[in-house]
């Protein structure tokens, strides 16, 4: 009875010490590598599955990228990964999953994206240009903070996905990149927190799938 007592304070001390760790082995909770393309050839990518959710990219802790820091140029996150027998779609982007990655210029997202967690771009200096697929609802703060660079944002949807704040982007970013959404929705855009502080607005936006120089 002493050594049961014993272990349960132990694990009840390691509990509280170490809950990252902890967490990580949750039943349900499936941390895996699959390679993902770029166009510096295959490349390592973090993805977790959990029982509640089909198929996530990067990773939960905050501390760790989903991809190498030094990774250059563009990234394709595809729509769904084959993990077990079976093709998890990629649904979210997690928090800090491209952490630092301050040499990436592009990341191509996919198309059955639900959400994109807070800080999940932070710090990508050199990111110039990112597009929303017509699936995304919800985009949660500072997501994109630390991309100044950006230059091109554009959204595929009639309207918005949920925005959490004004803070998704860097303040400059609003003067400087052209935000592209299709015409015939600009409305929806101008008037919604999220997108209502881009400088180019409204009559300078083309369609989102006009051809750009």
């Amino acid at each position: 009875m002493k050594r049961f007592l014993f272990l349960a304070a132990l694990l009840t001390l390691a509990a509280l010490l170490f809950p990252v760790a902890l967490y990580s082995l949750l039943p349900g909770e499936v941390a895996f590598d699959a390679d993902v393309p770029s166009d510096h050839g295959p490349l390592r990518m973090k993805f977790h599955s959990t029982t509640h959710d089909e198929g996530c990219v990067g990773v939960e802790q905050y501390e760790t990228s989903a991809i190498p820091n030094d990774t250059e140029g563009e990234v394709f996150i595809p729509d769904s990964i084959a993990f077990k027998g079976r093709n998890l779609p990629v649904c979210y982007v997690t928090r800090g999953s491209f952490h630092q990655c301050s040499r990436l210029t592009e990341v191509h997202l996919p198309s059955t994206l639900w959400a994109i967690s807070d800080l999940a771009f932070d710090g990508c200096s050199a990111l110039r240009r990112i597009s929303f697929p017509a699936s995304l609802g919800d985009i949660y703060p500072r997501a994109f903070i630390g991309c100044g660079a950006l230059r091109r944002v554009e959204f595929c949807s009639a309207a918005p996905p949920r925005g959490y704040g004004n803070d998704t982007f860097d303040s400059g970013v609003y003067e400087t990149a052209t935000l592209v959404v299709p015409m015939a929705h600009a409305g929806n855009y101008l008037s919604n927190p999220l997108t209502y502080q881009f400088r180019y607005h409204a009559e300078r936006i083309p369609l989102y799938n006009e051809t750009q120089p």
